[in-house]
């Protein structure tokens, strides 16, 4: 099975990674937007879930964000977040 290729903007090693997991019970979802708030134009975060975080999507596209999602052989998803750079009028 082919697998996509990852964006030009995915690093192994991004800016802010968080373990969802342990970012905030039951939901890391305000810990996440957060620390994405904190990100500059082009830094990444990622984020480290034992589910697929499909609400966060539209709350960070919404704030600026375009995501990539890779779900890992240990089942757990790699979720990277990318602040797009400001568009210039």
């Amino acid at each position: 099975m082919l697998r996509p290729r990852r964006p030009h903007w995915w690093r192994a090693q991004p800016e802010v990674t968080l373990n969802g997991e342990a970012a905030g019970a039951p939901s890391p979802i305000e810990s996440v937007i957060k620390a994405a708030d904190r990100l500059s134009s082009g830094q990444t975060l990622s984020l480290r879930l034992g589910y697929e975080p499909e609400l966060l999507y539209r709350i960070l596209s919404e704030k600026g964000f375009e995501h990539w999602a890779e779900r890992q052989e240990n089942g757990f998803w790699r979720v990277d977040f990318r602040r797009l750079p400001a568009r210039r009028a």
